[in-house]
């Protein structure tokens, strides 16, 4: 099933040009998706849609909250989020869920010509004693 859903997920949506999208928005840290946690590398974002249109059940569950769905329901999910993942990978990205609303998909790329800010730390600004 996971290689049906693969081919089905590359067919449906238009990679290259969500890509291109993505590259074109602005790049920063305030305007990303998501914030690595190592070092807060921003990335930029292309809104892919909703759960509820977009997966196979048409509907939003967690593991541990899943009274809404099948058996069936959550295979064929599981097989289609997996196939998003690697083809959001085959393109050096990943599929976020939005900050304010966990319904929503983005593809998600990194920003490959930023440079984090460097700040000077005195002497006195980590040990509490003036120099």
């Amino acid at each position: 099933m996971a290689r049906t859903q693969y081919a089905t997920v590359l067919r449906d949506f238009d990679w290259p040009r969500l890509v291109k999208m993505a590259d074109d928005s602005p790049c920063s840290v305030h305007d990303c998706v998501r914030q690595t946690m190592a070092g807060d590398s921003p990335r930029h974002s292309v809104y892919l849609g909703s759960v509820l249109g977009l997966s196979p059940s048409g509907k939003y569950y967690t593991g541990f909250a899943n009274g809404n769905v099948t058996r069936p329901e959550a295979k064929r999910d599981t097989a289609w989020y997996a196939a998003m993942d690697r083809a959001a990978e085959k393109y050096g990205g990943s599929i976020d869920s939005g900050e304010h609303d966990p319904c929503d998909l983005y593809l998600s790329l990194p920003c490959p010509n930023y440079k984090p800010a460097t700040f000077a730390v005195a002497a006195a600004d980590v040990d509490g004693v003036p120099s």
